[in-house]
């Protein structure tokens, strides 16, 4: 009986801390027109604990969220407690990225494609995996509410990240890529839930 009621525990742990909830389906049709908006950065180097944070450009998309993963465990975390995957253009389409598998693993993203309308050089050019840096507590609150499914405008600061002992992150700024390095650290200052509008 205690072993049940010890998986129990865990299960609801797991569940409060690592679910990310999904919204309700609102069918077919592509949800965020056009891909990140990339500029020049004003913002100035940031000091965080033991943590240098260097502007690289500026970032500006909105987008659906596909996937996302919740981060307490790696060194990364303190400052970075989230990933999402985020789709544009056909990848914001219900009807299409319910037919491919994403994952998340170790601030990585993956996929296995179903779709016969896509091909695996649109998946990466049209989603992205982002590595949340929040800037401030509301924006870490919000963090916690967002939902797969959800179409949101996500504006900042696309940044390096270093540490002593000469530890380093490196944001991507390419929608090229692709592997263990290719995913986009932002400085996340603005997060607003979008009304999805479907056009086809």
């Amino acid at each position: 009986m205690k072993k049940y009621i010890y998986l129990l525990i865990l299960v609801g742990l797991w569940f409060h801390f690592y679910h990310v909830g999904k919204m309700n389906p609102i069918g077919a049709g592509v949800t965020s027109v056009g891909e990140p908006y990339q500029g020049e950065s004003t913002m100035q180097r940031i000091d965080i604990d033991s943590f240098e944070i260097i502007p690289r450009k500026s970032f500006d998309v909105e987008a659906r969220i596909l996937d996302a993963e919740r981060y307490y465990f790696d060194r990364k975390a303190w400052l970075s407690p989230m990933d999402i995957i985020v789709g544009w253009n056909s990848l914001s389409d219900e009807s299409v990225y319910q037919l491919i598998d994403f994952s998340l693993s170790d601030r990585t993203y993956s996929w296995k494609n179903n779709s016969p309308t896509v091909d695996n050089d649109e998946i990466k050019r049209s989603t992205a995996n982002i590595s949340i840096i929040p800037a401030d507590n509301t924006i870490a609150d919000q963090l916690d509410m967002l939902k797969i499914g959800q179409v949101v405008n996500l504006q900042g600061h696309l940044v390096d990240v270093e540490r002593t002992m000469h530890w380093k992150w490196k944001t991507s700024l390419s929608r090229e890529d692709s592997g263990a390095k290719a995913g986009e650290i932002l400085f996340l200052q603005s997060l607003e839930i979008v009304e999805p509008t479907l056009s086809n």
